[in-house]
């Protein structure tokens, strides 16, 4: 978001400083007059200078506020794509190692001796696995997979597979003593970056599983990693001048580092995590030495950081330009008190008013062109800027709110949201503002707005505008037109899209009263997420999920499906299987969202009631959550082979009475606002005929 200004302050009123009938008085009270000018300049001056430094200091800690956070959140969020990469590496080998075939010989070679009758068949059967690992290597496009025994050695290995790297052992020993997956650092190799994991191999008949006395080998597969390195340090597309990303990985008390056009190579730094960590730290950048501004953030099971940094020059810029504003309004202020003061100091009144005539001219030419330059800044702004009253009402709007609305200033002053844009629009950026307003912070979202009957995108943040009393006394509301960049965006996944609705239509094939049912839920989430002020990716994430949600019912019995009375236990679990059915469909397709887990956990429920891992309170993410309500709100006003449909009212009340501690009282009070929106009640309309 671009820098931008509130509308000018009027000039300052000094009538009350100028007195002609003072150069007429007597000459003792010219002395008094002397002698109080003398004490008040420097009072004024000390003023002054102290107003100036306290709107600089609250600017400054404002800009440096906003910056960690934005700096904090693009770091936390690249970490969790790592994060969720890494655990598909760790799924990558499962359907060889998991299986009992491996398992077997893994356990049989642990158990058996070198002198054993037994070895001679393991012999035998070790060009099989070594097939099975070089097509595991061939499939998955590794550089070489083997099987480590508990004494270090390498018993397995792919096709031209070189020579474990005795630096292999010990994590590989590792993995024995806690069963736990480990990673080595990324180094090179002739064909490249690459990175060692290693995974445990458990017995086929373990006497107390998923422990670390049941694991009987260590599966070690070394991946390329010179194209994930380079997604992960790529620059958004919507990134702001100066930032980029840094990856370090630390080995051994020393630290490398990849970032943007440079995925091909570590490059040795010095630089280390302590007061990097979640906070804003300014200093060099450990790439090139350059000024900059700097969040980190770990991940632990690799010993990485990602390090999200910003130019300091250009971070500042905004603080730069603030500073030369303040100092052009305390020098005005400055250069007025002291013509007032010589003007006072006049011997005659006939000089005292040419010199405060002639003054006051260049004082109002001054302000008038100080005037201009700030309406000029704003008149260029290409955001949408405006100042409201508590009571919703604007006071002031810049050229480009005008140009966008399409309606004449003095048609916007004293209107509120619904005059300018409609009762349907006003209702969600009520509830943003009412949302500024009782937490008193700032209110990011993203917001479709129609003006005039065109469709526009716009990225808005409500501030509350707190007075000296510290209650708010307005709201400024800035808003950037995002519309090409949501149009792109969606054109990109338009071909994401065209297989989800592929989906869609499989799942509706396979069961009559799923018709529509994910359309539903997908649109319903949506108003979930405007009502929560959720990020458009997240959005996102919510419509893909409420889609593709139900794919696993494809592979549960038709019979169970379609019963029309309750299922019995068993026939339950068979029935919640579909969750595990979806996970392994959805494996393979790069939503480069985090769709997969939304899924897996949209059935559990905060009293630990729900499938498959009964987890409880915040152990569910928030989007699961969101997901679960939408689709049990959904499912209970269409009808099922077993019951009828209820109307939306009598679907709110069940979910108050019966299921309040299920999902949470912060979502149900969501869905009531939701509920009471125009665009929901037309949605309740449309989901009894069809979506």
């Amino acid at each position: 978001m671009s820098e931008t200004a509130l509308p000018p302050p009027p000039p300052p009123d000094v009538s009350r400083l100028l007195d002609p009938k003072a150069v007429d008085r007597p000459a003792a009270v010219g002395q008094r007059l002397r002698v109080r000018l003398a004490i008040a300049l420097p009072v004024v001056l000390v003023l002054v200078a102290g107003l100036s430094a306290g709107i600089l200091l609250e600017r400054r800690e404002t800009l440096f506020g906003g910056l960690q956070e934005r700096l904090g959140l693009l770091a936390a969020g690249r970490a969790a794509v790592i994060d969720e990469r890494i655990d598909r590496l760790v799924e990558l080998p499962s359907y060889v190692i998991d299986s009992d075939a491996f398992r077997l010989f893994a356990t049989e070679v642990d158990l058996v001796a070198a002198d054993d009758p037994l070895a001679v068949q393991l012999h035998d059967m070790a060009p099989y696995m070594a097939e099975a690992l070089s097509e595991l290597v061939r499939q998955r496009g590794l550089v070489a997979a083997y099987l480590m025994a508990r004494d270090g050695e390498s018993v397995l290995a792919s096709g031209a597979a070189p020579e474990l790297s005795p630096d292999a052992r010990s994590p590989a020993l590792t993995v024995f003593e806690n069963g736990n997956p480990r990673f080595s650092a990324v180094h090179r190799r002739a064909d490249g970056l690459a990175l060692d994991v290693f995974l445990p191999v458990r017995a086929v008949q373990a006497p107390a599983p998923d422990t670390p006395a049941d694991i009987v080998g260590v599966f070690v597969m070394t991946v390329p990693v010179a194209e994930m390195l380079a997604e992960f340090v790529q620059r958004p597309m919507l990134a702001a001048p100066g930032e980029r990303i840094v990856l370090i990985q630390t080995d051994q008390g020393s630290a490398s580092a990849v970032a943007t056009g440079r995925a091909n190579r570590f490059q040795p730094v010095d630089w280390t995590p302590e007061g990097a960590i979640g906070a804003m730290r300014r200093g060099a950048s450990p790439l090139d030495a350059q000024p900059v501004f700097s969040v980190a953030v770990s991940v632990a099971r690799l010993g990485w950081y990602v390090v999200q940094e910003v130019d300091e020059a250009i971070a500042i810029r905004p603080l730069v330009r603030a500073r030369l504003v303040v100092f052009l309004v305390a020098g005005l202020v400055v250069v007025l008190m002291t013509t007032v003061a010589i003007a006072l100091l006049s011997g005659q009144a006939s000089a005292f008013n040419r010199a405060l005539a002639r003054q006051y001219r260049e004082l109002a030419l001054k302000i008038d062109a100080h005037r201009r330059l700030l309406d000029s800044i704003n008149s260029t702004i290409n955001e949408m800027i405006g100042l409201k009253r508590p009571d919703g009402t604007y006071t002031y709007v810049n050229a480009a709110f005008v140009r966008i609305v399409d309606r004449a200033e003095d048609q916007i002053i004293g209107q509120t949201d619904e005059g300018v844009f409609g009762h349907g629009q006003a209702q969600w950026l009520e509830l943003a503002d009412r949302q500024a307003l009782e937490t008193g912070t700032a209110i990011r979202a993203e917001q479709r707005l129609y003006v005039d009957g065109t469709l526009h995108y716009l990225e808005i943040s409500k501030v509350p505008l707190i007075g000296e009393d510290g209650r708010a006394d307005g709201i400024v509301s800035v808003a950037r037109d995002v519309t090409e960049l949501v149009d792109e965006r969606r054109r990109r996944e338009a071909a994401l899209h065209h297989t989800v609705d592929a989906l869609i239509k499989t799942i509706e094939f396979s069961d009559p009263y799923l018709s529509g049912h994910a359309r539903l839920v997908g649109r319903f989430t949506e108003l979930m997420a405007r009502g929560l002020g959720l990020s458009a990716s997240d959005a996102q994430t919510l419509e893909i999920a409420a889609n593709v949600a139900q794919i696993g019912k494809l592979f549960v019995p038709r019979d169970i499906i379609s019963k029309p009375g309750r299922l019995s236990a068993e026939e339950q679990a068979v029935m919640e299987r579909h969750i595990d059915y979806a996970r392994a469909v959805l494996a393979e397709i790069d939503f480069d969202l985090p769709v997969q887990s939304t899924i897996a956990a949209m059935y559990e429920r905060l009293d630990g009631t729900g499938y498959p891992l009964h987890l409880k309170g915040d152990d569910i993410p928030l989007l699961s959550r969101v997901l679960g309500l939408a689709d049990v709100f959904c499912a209970r006003i269409r009808p099922r082979s077993y019951r009828a449909g209820v109307s939306p009212d009598e679907a709110r009340t069940l979910l108050r009475t019966h299921s309040s501690q299920k999902f949470g009282e912060d979502l149900l009070e969501v869905l009531d606002i939701v509920l009471n929106t125009t665009e929901g009640e037309k949605l309740m309309a449309l989901a009894r005929t069809e979506i």
